[in-house]
């Protein structure tokens, strides 16, 4: 039993020391890369790329991880949170033959390994965990999601267990904490298990991290009090084996009995820099080895001397053979390929859809034209059916459905055991979408859009990913991310009216994201099903709870959201029209249709042309100009007014049209984050210079700008309505102030 014990010990050292020594070259090396002679400056690469101080932790781990999985033949993935993670990564990618599936010169001759090191790094492929490393669901810039991201990934995927590699500094985020919280939602028995395992190594990039300070009793308290079975090691392979059998053994009866109940978690103990030799008589671990960890290295023969004994200490003539390929012996520990833990994605997307199989007609639930009702009610509907009939959607929501009047859903949404999730942690939501959208899951998050600027930085970051994906050939085409924007102009509005979201959404001008704006059910509803048939997008639809008019028939809808553009009055050529109104969003919509009467009654022979854009991304030229909209701003004269009714910032319209203004006359209503909590939506409006009255004026400034009217009618016009307006904010002026 020992010499078995022994045997496999050294399987795992051998392994370990071939990634050690494949992630340092990668950060050092571009030549001389096995090396077969001593080492010379020119050897070294032009620029360092990568950190090495987490590095051989994840090695040691991720050795473990391959050697569980041939023992316990579990479908297995792993997600790594561990920041700078990105050559401990591609060098296990490296060895367990993942990458030469995708990149056929990386193989194992010397011509391979070669190329796979210089490749790594500046001028090729990133060194951060990023979409050009294969089996990665996330770009790791950013700290703090990849629990959210795991636990995403294996919803309605009853047999994959997904290990979470999580820095201690990491588990300072926010999100990580709540990850953890949120785990005890996750306990569908048609979904797969995820185990963190923290990587402790008592620094996170500048300070010792706050898990440093813990005693082992303080981890096992803290940790068996949120829901988890925590196992404490150091970084040595018996300890480190029994761990993950106690896990495999865990699992399988997990498996068995469909339970979800204390899930284990594992806490590795190691130093940071953990391997490299003394230098000068000094231990090289701990914070100074977080990047690249010897100075001078281009000009010191010392510190070249010091490289070259670290690389020789890991025995680079056990890892590659005479001719410089790499020994078959390294990769004793590996699972067989169709259990390889690296490309574990590939059989996700065989297994599981990245589309819907079967949505419901939509005709079974349209909106009678005419009907005062909230748009909310029949999407509802619309959409538990949707849920129902298709194993891979979910909904994800911030703890509001009730409150979006999405009562169906909400009853849906049993403690997290159904397909309707509740947390009240907007970060979480986009972490489950993004790890559910990547393994072949299509998300609906709905949240208040106020709030929904908490998670721009992940977005951001998300944005990237779908960025570089595009670019691999070899990516697999995944669903949207879909958010269902909602609770505007609401009578807790100051605290509930944000449009940031929007400017997020639209700053890059990238065209995989688009932006609805509905007026009515109908063409909520034809916007829902659009955007769940699309690949690889963010769709956002901005829509209110409030009961509204139902102005357009189904078939009316559909047409509308095909075109991107409704027009209420389109009689004549656009080249007729002396003033082109563009309303964005819901009460855009209202206010313009309150105030047209005035203007057929006050305005006679002034043609004014009121339009819908439903679809904002329209207005961006990267998408391309055979659209609707540019089919109308080409189609008026340019010195055609034209007055924009926003729902957002301004701003946004601003940035959008930047190349496209011209000499045109251009002005833009939008949200000034002005506000009174107890006043009507209409006063709110006024507030923020986009009511009704507001509309008039700028048509009727414009008209006399152009000489459409006369100074004594303008005059005239605009006193009538400031005053009209003025007499409306009335009410509330002593209480808020003077606007």
């Amino acid at each position: 039993m020992r010499e078995d014990i022994n045997h496999t010990k050294n399987e795992i050292d051998l392994y370990w020391r071939a990634a050690n020594y494949l992630t340092v070259a990668q950060i050092f090396l571009q030549d001389n890369l096995t090396m077969e002679r001593e080492l010379r400056f020119n050897d070294l690469k032009e620029r360092f790329s990568g950190h090495w101080g987490t590095s051989p932790g994840i090695n040691y781990i991720y050795a473990h991880i391959n050697l569980f999985v041939k023992k316990y033949r579990l479908n297995t993935m792993v997600v790594i949170g561990v920041g700078h993670a990105g050559a401990a990564l591609m060098s296990n990618l490296f060895l367990d033959g993942t990458l030469k599936r995708y990149y056929k010169e990386f193989d194992f001759s010397k011509e391979g390994v070669e190329k796979f090191v210089r490749s790594c790094g500046y001028y090729g492929i990133r060194s951060e965990i990023n979409p050009q490393m294969p089996g990665t669901i996330y770009d790791g810039g950013e700290l703090g999601y990849s629990m959210a991201v795991a636990q995403g990934a294996v919803m309605d995927k009853a047999d994959l267990v997904c290990f979470c590699m999580i820095g201690d500094g990491e588990t300072e985020s926010g999100t990580i904490t709540a990850s953890f919280l949120a785990s005890r939602l996750l306990k569908d028995a048609n979904s797969g298990i995820v185990i963190p395992i923290i990587h402790l190594n008592g620094y996170k990039m500048g300070n010792p991290s706050v898990l440093s300070f813990f005693s082992d009793e303080e981890l096992v308290q803290y940790f068996s009090g949120i829901g988890y079975e925590p196992v404490i090691t150091e970084a040595c392979y018996e300890p480190m084996a029994a761990a993950f059998d106690k896990i495999g053994v865990k699992v399988s009866d997990m498996h068995k009995k469909g339970c979800r109940n204390k899930l284990p978690l594992l806490i590795v103990k190691s130093e940071k820099g953990w391997t490299m030799p003394l230098h000068d008589g000094h231990h090289m671990t701990g914070i100074d080895t977080h990047k690249i960890p010897i100075e001078n290295i281009r000009s010191n023969d010392c510190s070249l001397r010091y490289l070259e004994d670290w690389l020789k200490s890991y025995k680079p003539e056990s890892i590659f053979s005479v001719d410089g390929s790499l020994r078959k012996e390294v990769l004793n520990i590996l699972p067989k390929e169709n259990l390889c833990v690296g490309d574990c994605l590939s059989r996700i997307y065989g297994k599981y859809f990245s589309y819907v199989q079967e949505l419901p007609k939509l005709e079974k639930f349209e909106n009678t034209k005419g009907k005062v009702v909230s748009s909310m009610e029949r999407a509802d509907t619309y959409l538990c059916e949707v849920i129902h009939k298709n194993r891979n959607v979910r909904v994800m929501s911030p703890d509001e459905l009730k409150s979006n009047q999405l009562y169906v859903l909400a009853q849906n949404c049993t403690q997290g055991y159904g397909k309707v999730l509740e947390v009240l942690n907007e970060n979480i939501c986009m972490g489950w979408s993004q790890g559910y959208i990547q393994t072949g899951g299509i998300p609906l998050i709905v949240t208040y859009e106020a709030f929904a600027p908490i998670m721009t930085s992940m977005l951001a970051q998300y944005e990237k990913y779908i960025y570089q994906a595009k670019l691999l050939k070899w990516r697999k085409e995944v669903g949207s991310l879909n958010i269902i924007l909602t609770s505007l102009w609401w009578k807790n509005t100051y605290s509930h009216q944000n449009p940031e979201f929007l400017n997020a959404l639209t700053a890059k001008q990238w065209n995989f994201i688009h932006v609805y704006f509905p007026v009515d059910g109908n063409m909520f509803l034809v916007i829902l099903e659009k955007m769940l048939l699309t690949k690889n997008r963010i769709n956002a639809v901005v829509i209110t709870k409030n009961p509204v008019q139902q102005v357009l028939n189904l078939s009316e809808a559909r047409k509308a959201v095909g075109r991107g553009i409704v027009y209420w009055n389109l009689q004549y050529d656009f080249a007729v029209y002396d003033i082109v109104v563009v309303l964005i969003g819901e009460c855009a919509f209202a206010e313009a249709n309150a105030c047209r009467s005035w203007i057929d009654r006050n305005l006679g022979g002034i043609r004014v042309l009121f339009l819908s854009l439903i679809n904002l991304r329209l207005m961006d030229r990267k998408l391309g100009d055979e659209n609707e909209f540019f089919h109308m701003w080409n189609g008026i004269r340019e010195s055609t007014p034209v007055v924009f009714v926003f729902h957002g910032y301004p701003s946004v319209i601003r940035q959008l049209l930047f190349d496209d203004k011209g000499n045109r006359s251009i002005s833009i209503l939008g949200y000034q984050d002005k506000s009174m909590m107890s006043a009507p939506i209409e006063v709110k409006l006024a507030v923020n210079d986009m009511s009704r009255y507001d509309i008039v004026f700028e048509i009727i400034t414009l008209l006399h700008k152009n000489e459409k009217i006369s100074r004594r009618k303008y005059k005239m016009f605009a006193d009538s309505v400031m005053k009209s307006k003025k007499e409306l904010i009335k009410g509330c002026y002593d209480i808020c102030g003077e606007f």
